[in-house]
């Protein structure tokens, strides 16, 4: 959830999210 605001704030999230799709996953079940 942290990322959210993150992506809300970085429009260049985006594409950052394509790639770290699979880690944000993973980065939120570790949180």
């Amino acid at each position: 959830t942290g990322m959210c605001y993150m992506i809300d704030s970085e429009p260049q999230m985006g594409i950052v999210l394509n790639r770290l799709g699979g880690v944000v996953v993973v980065f939120e079940l570790a949180a």
